[in-house]
């Protein structure tokens, strides 16, 4: 339901399910055109432009349209249905009829409202309210409605709630629901497509009906879940790259993307190497001890202090979580990736400069950098499965070890997750 004057507008009628440094998502959507065919089990991800940044939302378009491709049933990926304007008054009237008796609540279950901007002041809302229960649409920034189907829950949410229905789902299901992220990754890589922001996050599950062929989602109470699966998939392709596209020539054309704390320590390496040609030339010799000690210690306490604040962040215990190559998956260490790991790296990726290699082996299809990215950044998400759900199995910490290898060119492809005993030995397959 819209209320709109001259200078203030308040949609009512549903919740805000989430906010980042995009905007806001809400539900039910906001209906794009008289076309577009909206129900309740979506949502409208609600971006604006140019907080946003125009180039990064015409990319994602991009990568979304490209998706439709790559996953038309969105088995594993979710993509947008459709997308608009939301700077006009008759777009921002379009909401079906029948969402007009919905309560938009938060989860608290507070009635609350979205407001723009104007109308947030005309209310004297404090700053604090307006980002844990409002969605502002400020029309002077150029808002834009993405339409997306609604995909569940947040993994990052499931965990915090061991007691919970889906919780409990997620873990009967633990290692299929890895099988099935890792073929959404595999369904990725084989269309030269990096998600390069895999975290909690950034999947969402929900629980299906096994027993049907839809992947329509079905209600879950805490004594029902026979014939009920998690189907887990990814979201939020902002940062993704489609490889094919890219036409690097050195260095410099190497972009440090992604949540600090999932970002392996290659990409921070490398992103030190472009700052330090920024800032002293391209003829820099990258070579000499000066250069290569200035960039590992930068490398060594950024990593580091990002992956120590994730941890924190996610209230995990890092001694269940081994990032060296040659420690034991209960190892406890005070640093997560040490000076002479990255040393090494460092002296790898100056030689293939040299040789002119470096572009080959970051790009190479399955098996580039660039994929091994997502690799490392899903290992930390299984990581921290076995963590929440104190999962004691061999072959779940092997696996995570290969997936979180220091060096990229140590670290399993999709392929070679894929293959792992863990999920021959637990009869992994695909459900749908």
């Amino acid at each position: 339901m819209l209320k709109y004057t001259k200078k203030r507008h308040i949609l009512t009628g549903g919740a805000k399910l989430g906010s980042g440094s995009f905007g806001c998502v809400v539900t039910p959507p906001i209906a794009c055109s008289s076309s577009t065919k909206v129900n309740k089990t979506m949502i409208s991800k609600i971006a604006h432009i140019p907080d946003y940044d125009k180039d990064s939302y015409q990319l994602e378009l991009h990568i979304y349209k490209y998706l439709k491709r790559v996953d038309p049933k969105q088995r594993h990926i979710i993509g947008i249905v459709d997308e608009c304007l939301l700077n006009t008054t008759a777009a921002l009237a379009r909401q079906p009829k029948d969402f007009l008796d919905t309560k938009w609540v938060d989860n608290k279950g507070e009635e609350v409202h979205f407001l723009g901007s104007d109308a947030a002041l005309s209310y004297k809302l404090s700053d604090d309210d307006i980002h844990k229960n409002y969605c502002t649409i400020d029309r002077s920034r150029a808002p834009r409605n993405m339409i997306q189907i609604n995909g569940g829950v947040k993994t990052q949410v499931i965990l915090r709630e061991p007691n919970g229905p889906m919780f409990k789902l997620l873990k009967k299901y633990v290692y299929n629901t890895m099988h099935d992220l890792l073929l959404g990754v595999k369904l990725m890589h084989e269309h030269e497509l990096a998600h390069r922001d895999i975290k909690p996050d950034n999947i969402v599950t929900m629980p299906v009906n096994l027993k049907s062929k839809s992947l329509r989602a079905r209600s879950l109470r805490a004594d029902k879940t026979e014939n009920k699966y998690p189907l887990a998939r990814f979201i939020d392709f902002g940062l993704a790259e489609i490889v094919t596209q890219l036409a690097p020539k050195n260095i410099m054309n190497v972009n440090n993307q992604g949540t600090p704390g999932y970002i392996p320590i290659e990409l921070v390496i490398l992103d030190e190497i472009r700052i330090y040609i920024e800032d002293y030339g391209v003829y820099v010799n990258l070579a000499s001890n000066q250069v290569k000690n200035t960039v590992i210690r930068n490398a060594y306490t950024d990593y580091n202090n990002n992956m120590r604040k994730m941890y924190e962040a996610l209230n995990v215990n890092k001694s269940t979580i081994s990032l060296n190559k040659s420690a034991g998956p209960e190892i406890d260490t005070k640093e997560y990736v040490n000076i002479t790991d990255i040393s090494k790296l460092y002296d790898k990726f100056v030689e293939q400069f040299r040789t002119n290699t470096f572009r080959d082996k970051y790009y190479s299809k399955i098996v580039g950098y660039i994929y091994k990215t997502d690799i490392f950044a899903l290992g930390l998400v299984f990581a921290l499965l076995k963590n929440r759900m104190s999962l004691k199995n061999p072959d779940a910490d092997d696996l995570i070890r290969h997936m979180l290898q220091i060096d990229p060119d140590d670290r399993y492809s999709v392929y070679q997750c894929l293959e792992h005993p863990l999920f021959k030995k637990q009869k992994a397959k695909p459900r749908f």
